[in-house]
């Protein structure tokens, strides 16, 4: 399966709401505030090596397993998923990215296009999209959303490399990114919620993935998280003896 690789009283609430949703015009802005709220942007980088297991329901299907996510750096990660011990891996490194499927065949993904949006998950990892002069990313604001249950701070992130677009959505009342849409050869939404506090780092604890194209809705619920984990190289490896296609 594909999924793609984180967060009064009655009368002061509406004070604070609309306080907080008056639009800002500094996308930048918003988003330095969302990476304090989590944490910052120097813990997160200390927070490397990641690990995190849980379990995955697919929702529309009816089906639960386990997920198990690495990630070394920035540019290194492995994402396994079981069902029913049919065991699906996924990894993304710099050099490019291989898979193995259900049946053990081991799919190498070394293309152009896939090396390019290898490079641009590693610049966002490292925020080059926080620089208002990026040479990569153009940041935009596109004002306060209203069309879900809640209102949220809107921003789209377009690359000058290809024609992939990412919306970030931020919750007003504490910054912390509630849902993404992301726009690449099909679209994908993520909603993100049940936030935590993990060694000085807010992290959303179940993740849920719409992908309208298959009607596929998955559920992720994280139920272990590391971060400084032990996290071994040969991990992103591809097995040797396998049958490659």
């Amino acid at each position: 399966m594909r999924f793609r690789a984180v967060f009064i009283a009655a009368g002061v609430i509406v004070v604070l709401l609309n306080s907080a949703c008056r639009p800002e015009s500094d996308a930048h802005r918003i988003l330095r505030r969302h990476y304090r709220a989590v944490g910052g942007i120097t813990r997160i980088r200390q927070s490397y090596p990641l690990y995190y297991e849980g379990r995955i329901d697919l929702v529309t299907r009816g089906q639960s397993g386990m997920i198990r996510v690495w990630q070394k750096n920035p540019d290194c990660q492995r994402s396994e998923v079981e069902f029913s011990e049919v065991r699906t891996i996924r990894v993304r490194t710099a050099e490019g990215s291989w898979s193995q499927d259900y049946a053990g065949r081991i799919h190498i993904r070394n293309d152009s296009l896939t090396q390019l949006r290898n490079r641009l998950s590693s610049l966002t990892n490292r925020f080059e999209h926080l620089r208002p002069r990026s040479e990569i990313f153009h940041l935009g604001y596109l004002g306060v959303d209203t069309s879900d249950s809640s209102q949220a701070h809107h921003l789209r992130l377009v690359n000058r490399l290809n024609a992939d677009t990412t919306d970030y959505f931020y919750r007003p009342t504490d910054y912390y990114l509630i849902r993404t849409i992301v726009k690449q050869d099909d679209r994908r939404e993520y909603r993100y919620s049940d936030f935590r506090s993990i060694g000085g780092l807010i992290v959303p604890f179940q993740t849920v993935i719409r992908d309208p194209a298959s009607g596929v809705t998955e559920m992720i619920t994280i139920e272990t998280y590391q971060t400084a984990a032990t996290v071994a190289d040969s991990l992103f490896d591809p097995p040797p003896l396998l049958d490659y296609r």
